[in-house]
């Protein structure tokens, strides 16, 4: 039971027994002062009760004395009293009655005054029995705290006790595993050399055999070569009966070979006792592989024994390759390099391993650049053994710098792989400085490649490289439109060239030699002739014969490729180029809102209201009709823009700024549970969807919170962007807008997604989503023809989603049909958009056009130019280099693409099964080339000369401009102005003159925006009749303005400096100024310089 300081302690039974003892003593005092007829004292706590006089012996003697005389007088009073009756004298008998009553009196003031003394006393000894009951109290809660706290610090250090237990427990029994570990590879080692030991002893019976063989061979050919010795010697003896004429040269001949036959039986001899002599060293190594198979296992376990004792980091100064690779993982666990060497300390010690030698910062860095040489080296070399190549890439600006993302996907029959290619910066985004950054990646990673110990052996072309691309992801945007059409003509190039070379190769001399002669020729023609070719230094020369070189071989390529069959020319051509799904629906998103937007001016109905910032609120707020009109066009309003505000304020992308945290709070107190806003102030893809269905389920929430907010500040006001919020959240038009989008995402985006990624996200093969795009636009048809499959009460997911799943938040359909009632337009809004999606998505899936370049791929082909279906790698890559460079801003690029690479591309699996010593000793020496080379600093100062150029380019082009309008406005001062119509409709009036007098009422005159000028392009104006027509608008216009403004100013005098512009008039910028202009001003009211208007 816990001690409880407020409960009422029980007293011991010491204390009781203390407090009967004082109680009687008081008792006892009472009645040995005879009190039992005086009435207690009003201050006496204690009655007094009456009391046998036998216990009271322990009264003072004179108090006893005293009350033994009083009783007995009382006793003895009845004879007294008789005799005095009997008396003669009744004044004796009044004097003795007065003496008895004053004696009374007397005995009872005493005794009075014996009981207070008594009582005091009494209260005395209560008192100080209550202060002594007080102090045992506050001693025993003082004693039952002081237990308390020694039981907790006992319970502390028992808990202490029982952790370090458990950790020694578990240390003893790491290091009993490791022991256990260290056992088992040394029987391991012992048994594989007792293998080695037993499968010498067989090779060597083997070669025993194998040597008596050859012996009994030896021996087989010489008794052979005598037999045939023998046979030739018989063979001349019936030549020498038969031809004797022939007699001396048979001789000689026989006398040859037997010579021969003898050299060969003397060196088959020696072999045999040569190999004699082998096969008994080979039977006394025999004997001693016992001893030597027990020695290589006391070494291997000494060794073993060794190794697991001690962890050295350092082998004569150089870091192991094993430790090598552990500090790569490490850093790609997400370690920083001053942290790599403590960790390993801390392992080592858990493990009961001591570690020896030391490893730098620097050693580190470098040791993590091996891994991004190893990773490029990797990469070629997959390139090379890879049957189809595709690739896709990514830009984003971080900081006002351009950087690139880019993948490969290495294609093997049903084998896909990715790849990284890493981060790189770029001084702009456009096609050509793409396509060169592709260019230097490819032949960066194809020479690392090349110079390393593998590559020497069996280098790699990079023309290759390009022959197996079949395809390229990326978004819509043009620009990488045009970079397709660059990386293709950089492919066929390629291709032609390879082609070309081998063709040159095959062909015969004087058959290259016309091909030769004419490219020659046309090379000297372009040059100017064979007299200026004479005249060419020797680099001009050089620079010459190598284009002719090129031409020739472009040209047998050419050939080559033409004469190929339909099929392999096909396959050299095979590219496509794919839009990432997640940029498509992102657009079909765009395209609805905007279709949306103009469903209420088309019906006549009031539209969404505007959200104004505070300047355009200000502004609209002051009452002129032009500053309020141009408020109004620089304004929002509608389901986005609503969307946009409420990101802002309750997930505001910096942590510093809106109501997050109170937000999830809230939501906390009223679902039970947390969870934050959809990201559209950082735009993550889908939010304002996301956004637009959270708001439309929890309306009635957002709405109390925003109160919630204003409440609780002292002014009880909302700010500008709260103010936005909340009237956007009460606003119908608005909320049938998020209710809009809410039903799309539910329809289309989700189910899309779910499908366009498939089960296994990533391995969906993007040319394969044909059919899925017809399907999505089929059921963006029928919302369109009946939005009752959607909004209708028999609405279901079976019929309204596009995969026929349950909705991603049924929630959002049951909400939306309630809302229904007060959102009688939402039906009409649905439509368009749903209308303007599918506007869209026709336009961004094009490249499933029945004929098109998809729709016609064989299955070889698709699997050749598979690709992933959306371009969610380059994304997620550019977004993770953004926090790295945010978290540490001071690393290098190619730092980060080495770690990130080495993780993304399984490059530690690669260096483990491939790398040979030869190649991590290149790894080490171009890790050094690069920690060394300044790549950072060069790339960070070609980004300020890049930076610098474009400045330069545009203050030029500027410049420019402005010369070229200081020019035509010189020009134009001086052309007279035609304002009299019958004038103009002369035949002598030339299209130049018509031409002039237009120009002048476009700088003069006509000076609204681009898109409100009354005048027509000169484009646009290709007829002699077209020009005049709008000459004589414009000249009606001039005339009507300025009878307007005549009109306003009767007295110029009193109008002082103004302008002579009213305020509309200023507002849309086409007031003409005053009568006399003051030269050319900057304001859009100037006229040419001494020039009068009528």
């Amino acid at each position: 039971m816990s001690w409880n300081p407020n409960r009422k302690k029980r007293r011991s039974p010491a204390q009781r027994q203390v407090i009967v003892e004082n109680m009687h003593k008081i008792h006892s005092a009472q009645h040995n002062y005879n009190l039992e007829n005086i009435p207690p004292s009003p201050t006496s706590p204690f009655p007094i009760p009456s009391i046998d006089p036998e216990l009271s012996s322990s009264t003072s003697p004179a108090t006893s004395s005293k009350a033994h005389h009083t009783v007995a007088t009382e006793q003895e009073e009845p004879p007294l009293l008789l005799d005095r009756t009997l008396a003669p004298s009744h004044l004796h008998n009044e004097q003795r009655a007065e003496a008895r009553a004053e004696e009374a009196a007397r005995h009872s003031t005493l005794a009075e005054a014996a009981a207070s003394q008594a009582i005091a006393g009494a209260e005395e000894r209560v008192h100080a029995v209550l202060v002594t009951s007080a102090r045992a109290q506050s001693e025993v809660e003082e004693a039952v705290k002081q237990t308390h706290m020694e039981f907790a610090q006992k319970r502390e250090e028992l808990e202490t006790l029982a952790r370090s237990a458990v950790t020694s427990t578990v240390w003893l029994a790491k290091y009993a595993q490791s022991i256990h570990e260290a056992e088992a590879r040394a029987e391991l080692r012992a048994t594989e050399a007792e293998q080695q030991a037993r499968q010498a002893e067989e090779d060597a019976g083997a070669l025993v055999l194998n040597q008596q063989a050859q012996l009994e061979d030896v021996e087989r050919r010489l008794c052979a070569a005598m037999e045939e010795a023998e046979l030739y010697l018989h063979q001349a003896e019936d030549v020498i009966n038969a031809k004797a004429e022939e007699h001396d040269e048979l001789t000689q001949q026989l006398q040859s070979q037997l010579k021969d036959a003898l050299q060969t039986s003397a060196r088959l001899h020696n072999q045999s006792t040569g190999l004699r002599r082998r096969n008994k060293a080979l039977r006394e190594r025999l004997k001693r592989r016992p001893s030597q198979q027990d020695r290589a296992v006391e070494r291997a376990l000494g060794q073993a024994a060794q190794t697991e004792a001690t962890l050295t980091l350092k082998e004569h100064g150089i870091i192991p390759d094993s430790t090598r690779a552990l500090i790569r993982d490490m850093i790609e666990l997400g370690l920083k390099v001053d942290q790599v060497k403590a960790a390993i300390d801390v392992v080592a010690n858990v493990s009961g391993i001591t570690t020896k030698g030391s490893i730098s910062s620097r050693s580190v860095r470098r040791v993590v650049l091996e891994g991004l040489v190893a990773s490029k080296v990797q990469v070629a070399a997959e390139m090379k053994s890879a049957e189809g190549i595709t690739v896709s890439g990514d830009g984003t600006t971080d900081r006002n710098i351009n950087y690139d993302s880019r993948y490969l996907h290495l294609n093997n029959g049903d084998l896909h792989e990715r790849r990284f290619l890493g981060i790189h910066s770029a001084p702009n985004h456009t096609s050509d400085t793409q396509l060169q950054g592709w260019q230097e990646l490819t032949k960066d990673i194809t020479d690392t490649y090349n110079c390393s110990p593998r590559g020497q052996e069996e280098p790699v072309d990079i023309r290759l490289f390009l022959q197996k691309v079949h395809g390229m992801m990326t978004d819509h945007a043009e620009d990488q439109k045009r970079l397709k059409k660059l990386f293709v003509s950089w492919k066929e190039s390629a291709d032609r060239e390879l082609r070309g070379e081998r063709a040159m190769g095959e062909l015969a001399p004087l058959d290259l030699l016309p091909i030769l002669a004419e490219e020659a020729a046309a090379a000297v023609e372009r040059a100017g002739g064979p007299d200026v070719w004479a005249m060419l230094g020797p680099e001009d020369v050089d620079a010459a014969n190598h284009s002719i070189r090129q031409a020739v071989i472009h040209r047998l390529g050419e050939d080559t490729y033409h004469h190929l069959p339909e099929s392999e020319r096909q396959l050299a051509d095979l590219f496509v180029h794919a839009g990432c799904c997640m940029h498509k629906e992102l657009n079909a998103v765009k395209g609805g809102v905007t279709q949306m937007a103009s469903f209420w001016l088309e019906e006549g109905l009031q539209p969404p209201m505007l959200l104004m910032n505070r300047d355009n609120d200000a502004a609209a707020c002051t009452g002129a009709p032009g500053v309020r009109k141009q408020a109004e066009q620089r304004s929002c309003g509608g389901a986005v823009k609503l969307a946009e505000l409420a990101g802002a304020l309750f997930r505001h992308k910096d942590d510093k700024k809106g109501q997050q945290d109170a937000t999830r709070c809230f939501f906390e107190s009223v679902l039970g549970f947390r969870f934050s806003f959809p990201d559209t102030s950082n735009t993550r893809y889908q939010s304002y969807c996301e956004a637009s269905s959270e708001l439309v389920v929890h309306l009635r929430y957002y709405r109390e919170f925003l109160e919630l907010v204003r409440d609780k500040k002292i002014s009880g006001a909302f700010n500008h962007m709260e103010q936005n919020i909340f009237a956007g959240l009460h606003d119908i038009p608005t909320i049938t807008e998020l209710c809009a989008l809410a039903i799309y995402a539910q329809a289309i985006s989700h189910p899309y997604m779910r499908e366009a990624r498939g089960p296994q996200d990533g391995l969906t093969n993007h040319l394969d989503l044909g059919p899925l795009h017809d399907r999505l636009k089929e059921h963006l048809s029928r919302i369109i023809a009946d939005p009752d499959i959607v909004l209708g009460p028999a609405s279901s997911h079976e019929t309204g989603s596009l995969d026929g799943k349950v909705w991603e938040r049924p929630e959002v359909l049951f909400t939306v049909k309630r809302l229904l009632p007060d959102l009688p337009h939402l039906p009409g809004v649905l439509t368009y958009f749903f209308r303007g999606a599918l506007k869209t998505w026709e336009r961004f899936t094009a490249e499933f056009a029945p004929e098109g370049t998809i729709a016609r791929l064989t299955a070889v082909q698709r699997s050749l130019a598979w690709m992933p279906s959306t371009n969610d790698e380059n994304e997620g890559a550019l977004g993770t280099y953004r926090i790295s460079a945010r978290n540490n801003p001071n690393m290098s690029l190619h730092q980060h693409n080495a770690r990130v690479m080495y993780r993304l591309n399984d490059t530690s699996t690669y260096i483990e099964t491939s790398a040979t010593p030869a190649e991590h000793a290149y790894y080490r020496r171009e890790a050094r080339a690069i920690d060394s080379s300044g790549l950072e600093q060069k790339r960070r100062m070609e980004s300020t000369a890049e930076h610098e150029r474009v400045a330069k380019r545009q203050r030029a082009d500027r410049e420019g401009r402005m010369a070229k309008k200081i020019a035509r406005r010189d020009k134009l001062s001086q052309v007279q102005p035609i304002i009299d119509v019958n004038q103009l409709v002369l035949e002598k009036t030339t299209c130049k003159v018509l031409d002039e007098q237009l120009d002048w009422h476009r700088e003069f005159v006509d000076r609204g925006p681009k898109g409100k000028k009354n005048i027509p392009m000169k484009k646009l104006l290709a007829t002699k009749e077209l020009k005049l027509q709008a000459l004589l608008g414009a000249v009606n216009r001039y005339i009507q303005m300025s009878t307007m403004r005549a009109s306003s100013e009767p007295n110029a005098e009193d109008a002082g400096d103004d302008d002579g512009c009213t305020s509309e008039e200023e507002g849309e910028g086409e007031g003409e100024g005053e009568g006399e202009g003051e030269g050319e001003g900057e304001g859009d009211s100037s006229t040419p310089e001494g020039r009068v208007l009528p």
